[in-house]
């Protein structure tokens, strides 16, 4: 199962630091963490980018991700 560690603000949210997901996909990553914590819906979600096992992406959508992948929700890095 892929392993997902949360940023601090979603910790609070989700009273855990990380966890594992059977998805194999972004889309149902978002599906299964929103089912699993309450607080959690997917427009808060899709606020953050994700590192997937080390390569950050800002807009998360459709990316696909290994059995033994890691993920990370991180702020948005902005621009200017």
């Amino acid at each position: 199962m892929a392993r997902i560690i949360f940023p601090s603000d979603l910790q609070q949210l989700t009273g855990e630091r990380e966890t594992q997901v059977v998805a194999s996909d972004f889309r149902g990553l978002v599906v299964e963490l929103c089912a699993r914590y309450s607080a959690l819906s997917p427009e808060r979600l899709h606020k953050y980018a994700v590192a997937i096992d080390g390569m950050i992406i800002q807009r998360p959508l459709l990316e696909r991700f290994a059995a033994d992948s890691e993920l990370v929700f991180m702020g948005r890095i902005a621009g200017g």
